[in-house]
Order: structure tokens, then sequence, then C-alpha cells
């Protein structure tokens, strides 16, 4: 995402794009607009209600991605362990959860609640809280507030929540 800002092909990135300390450091970010956390997909008739149900399944998660470190610390840290397959897109996640090929289909809630079907549900209990924002080129502060502006206009009306509604989101609580 980084390079298409820099090479100036996009003026902003919009879109599961987490604020952290290393990115503010090189680009302008908005406000959050949007707090979720890592999350789980599961299949309903495993009956798993928390990640420590989930001890000892496997967890597919995305190539590349940092979830799988993510959840080797949460593992650590609450005695727990998982295997892990590792596949290239979230659609093929999707099918080897739905297949049973895995136990547990694991990315950022938001991205998740896409790939919930009849059969399968995000289990209430996420970690890694993270904010999104929307970033531009340090030379971008006036756009950055802007943006800013925008969102705090539609947060106060409650145009943020209608679309949360609408993709039935559910904002993390920030730590």
């Amino acid at each position: 995402r980084e390079a298409v800002i820099d090479n100036g092909q996009v003026d902003i990135v919009i879109g599961t794009y987490t604020i952290t300390p290393e990115r503010q450091a090189s680009y302008s970010f908005s406000d959050p607009y949007y707090t979720d956390e890592v999350g789980f997909l599961v299949n309903k008739a495993s009956h798993f209600t928390s990640i420590a149900d989930m001890d000892g399944s496997t967890i597919g998660v995305a190539q590349g991605s940092t979830t799988k470190g993510l959840i080797e610390e949460y593992a650590k840290a609450h005695n727990l362990s998982f295997d892990f397959v590792q596949l290239g897109s979230y659609p093929e996640l999707a099918i080897s959860l739905y297949s049973k090929r895995i136990q547990g289909f694991s990315v950022d809630k938001s991205i998740l609640s896409g790939y919930r079907s009849k059969k399968t549900e995000i289990l209430d209990q996420g970690f890694n809280t993270q904010s999104y924002g929307i970033a531009s080129k340090q030379s971008n502060a006036d756009l950055t507030k802007y943006i800013n502006n925008l969102l705090a206009e539609w947060s106060d009306k409650g145009e943020l929540q209608k679309i949360y509604n609408k993709y039935d989101l559910k904002p993390a609580s920030a730590e």
C-alpha cells in the first residue's frame, strides 16, 4: 500500500490500514474510523465459544500476514497451542474451513465478516485491538485535516454506525 502512495498512484489509502507508530513516522494518518481485532471464523458445528476452546486446533492464516505470529504470541501467553495452515488467499482459507480441513480461519474480524455463511460464525472473543485510519503522504496535512473533519461529521451524524450496521461490523473496544 505504501508504494502506491509513494509513487503518486493514489492520494489516500483506505481499507483495513492499521495505524502504527512506524507507519505514522512515514505517512499522514487520519483519526481512527474503526477499531478492529484479530478474530476467528469457525464452523458452528464445532461448538467453539472461545479461543481457549480451540486449543490444539489447526488455524488457517494468509501467507505473509502477521496473524500467525500474533496467534503464536497469544497462545504462548495463554498456555495454548495451535497448528497452522498458510494459504495464499482469504477465499482459499474460507473453503478450507467450510470443508473442515482447518478448524478456524483467522484474520481481522472485519475481513472475516465477508466469509460468514449459514454454517459458520465469528467468535465473540478476539485479541490485538488495532485502529484503522486513512493514510496519505506526510505532505498532505491539509488533506488529513479535511478527512478528519469528515470523519467527525459522519460519526456525529451516525453515518459511520450505519455502515457498521449494514455490514454487521462490531467495532472492538479500544485497549
